[in-house]
């Protein structure tokens, strides 16, 4: 016989027991395994490659296409460098002195570093070299589009007239070749906003790096003007070798001025005395020159106390 439970109560719920188990009793059926997954081989896949080849390598091209024209489009870059050794003047030794080098001043090389990345220095490089009087040194960076494509048809022409355009490179029979200063020149207001603009960009492509170890500071010049670059590099060198000279005498060349100025001073007070001793002397009616004129008062002096005596 079969016992029927079926009006016995209920156990209490402190009684259940639940399954633990990780996995929730309903989720997604995106997350199933495919079963297909394991029965699929490489055909299949380059099957799905091959239908969509024609996709793939229009993106390709088109991607390479972009990435050529754009490319096409930036100017080129020329680098120059050129090379300096910047260490600090020597002490003159004395007698019976001990000079004792414990090595560079970082100080000092870090001042020299900045001062050659200074605006200042590349404006009298700009002057120097007169570029301020070329409005269109630096024209034609970014081709357009329609110049894009006219170049890749007259590219011959166009660097013919480039080169015709460009600076005069200086050789060894052109070294006779003065530059000018920037004390020397004067500018109008446009050729002064030129050279400024000039040398913000000219300054954005200078690098000076000093080499590990050694007082050898490399200055790199990078510019789109093949010929300007190795211009400017030597140029910059030149324009800091004098600062420097300048910096270094400009304590001997103001106290040179001050001496200059004191002679000029005792000179101006010694013939304002001279002219007024000649008019005192023409006044009395004393001789202007000669012996006789020079001990005339002393002359006269000793006739008196003859007298008196």
């Amino acid at each position: 016989m079969q016992k029927d439970e079926r009006l016995l109560p209920l156990p209490n719920a402190t009684d259940l027991q639940l399954a633990n188990t990780d996995i929730p009793a309903i989720y997604s059926p995106l997350f199933d395994e495919d079963a297909l997954a394991e029965g699929r081989s490489i055909r299949e896949y380059f099957n799905v490659i091959y239908k969509r080849l024609p996709l793939i390598l229009a993106m390709a091209i088109l991607t390479t296409a972009a990435a050529a024209f754009y490319m096409y489009r930036q100017p080129s870059i020329f680098q120059a460098q050129t090379g300096m050794i910047i260490e600090p003047r020597k002490s003159k030794l004395q007698s019976q002195q001990v000079n004792i080098n414990l090595g560079g001043d970082l100080n000092y090389y870090n001042t020299q570093m900045k001062l050659l990345q200074n605006f200042d220095l590349m404006y009298r490089v700009v002057v120097r070299l007169n570029l301020q009087r070329d409005p269109n040194l630096f024209s034609g960076q970014s081709k357009s589009i329609f110049g894009t494509f006219s170049s890749m048809f007259s590219s011959d022409k166009n660097t013919a007239d480039k080169d015709s355009s460009s600076l005069p490179t200086l050789t060894t029979a052109d070294s006779n070749i003065e530059f000018t200063k920037p004390e020397q020149v004067s500018l109008t207001e446009e050729e002064k906003e030129r050279a400024e603009l000039y040398a913000g960009i000219l300054l954005g492509g200078l690098e000076v790096l000093k080499v590990e170890k050694t007082n050898l500071v490399n200055i790199i010049v990078k510019s789109t003007n093949q010929s300007l670059a190795p211009k400017v590099a030597d140029t910059v060198a030149e324009v800091f070798i004098e600062q420097d000279a300048e910096r270094e005498t400009e304590g001997v060349k103001k106290t040179y001025e001050d001496i200059s100025q004191s002679i000029e001073g005792l000179k101006a007070t010694i013939a304002t005395q001279a002219q007024q001793q000649i008019a005192e002397r023409s006044s009395n009616n004393i001789p202007l020159t000669g012996v006789k004129g020079e001990d005339f008062n002393a002359s006269r002096l000793q006739t008196i106390s003859g007298q008196l005596l």
